[in-house]
């Protein structure tokens, strides 16, 4: 389909959305379901906290039902331009149940269905100093079970991407101020959310000591359904432009301690030709010259 711009402002927004060799900051929107819970509802408003400012949480109720047709999801995703959406629903037979999901294209990529339990939200934990408003946090996850099955190694990176934020190269210490873990027993998910406290004094190590203090969310995550994008699907969103790949440096290399080495390339030099210091000791006299001269006279 071949959308034409019919003003300034809408080449503008064209121009925004085409492909970039390095693409913006991943978006999310957050969307109700006709049927939803207040359980839902505050996991959604928390989720949007946490993603801020790169979130949109949609108020108005929408009949979108993913597993079954997502074209009204593809929808909402281009409109907004948002590559990340989250869904939560209520029923009898699916109670307090949050779809999370990703876009390649304009089109779904993959998503996965979680049920929501043992759920507190960021109200709950009281007198606790919440982090920096859009802070990047430091993403942890524990457990065996990540590497033992396709499915939880496709929630893993789900996960890792709807909550690890901006992308950084260099990351200041000091600036880190929350942690978010992600624990799996027994095929559970159990999602915390820490803030990064940094204490006075100096540790037995030397170290400045550290303190982490739940401030919430808190919730578990059991996964039900799933639509796990194929194998040739994935090598094609994975794939990187060849212009955003990292210039190869040759003949350098970087040791243990993270020194940079390089090596040169040199003809061969001649020694009888090098500049030395001059010295009346090292002069050659007249009769050594001629004595040189003879000697190639003979050699010929």
């Amino acid at each position: 389909m071949c959308i034409r711009d019919r003003n300034a402002r809408s080449k503008r927004a064209l121009l925004a959305r085409e492909p970039k060799i390095i693409e913006n900051p991943k978006t999310s929107i957050l969307l109700r379901g006709t049927s939803s819970s207040q359980t839902i509802t505050r996991v959604l408003n928390d989720l949007h906290k946490l993603r801020m400012p790169l979130s949109k949480n949609l108020s108005k109720k929408t009949d979108c039902r993913p597993f079954e047709n997502n074209a009204s999801i593809e929808f909402l995703c281009q409109k907004n331009d948002s590559s990340l959406f989250a869904l939560g629903t209520s029923t009898k037979k699916r109670p307090d149940n949050l779809v999370l999901g990703r876009t390649f294209d304009g089109h779904v990529l993959d998503m996965m269905e979680f049920g929501v339990t043992q759920f507190k939200s960021i109200e709950s934990f009281k007198g606790v100093e919440q982090p920096m408003l859009g802070s990047k946090p430091c993403m942890y996850f524990g457990g065996n079970e990540w590497e033992g099955s396709s499915v939880l190694e496709s929630a893993k990176s789900l996960l890792l991407d709807f909550f690890k934020g901006v992308e950084a190269k260099q990351v200041n210490l000091a600036g880190l101020d929350r942690v978010m873990t992600v624990v799996i027993v027994d095929g559970k998910m159990m999602l915390r959310h820490y803030r990064i406290r940094h204490l006075k004094g100096v540790t037995k190590t030397g170290d400045k000591p550290v303190l982490l203090q739940e401030c919430g969310p808190s919730l578990t995550l059991t996964p039900r359904r799933t639509a796990i994008a194929s194998s040739d699907l994935k090598k094609v969103a994975e794939r990187q432009p060849r212009a955003a790949a990292p210039i190869q440096e040759k003949n350098t290399s970087t040791n243990v301690f993270g020194e940079k080495l390089g090596r040169l390339h040199m003809e061969k030099q001649d020694l009888n030709k090098l500049q030395t210091r001059k010295m009346k000791g090292l002069k050659r006299s007249r009769g050594d010259d001629d004595d040189d001269d003879d000697d190639d006279d003979q050699e010929e």
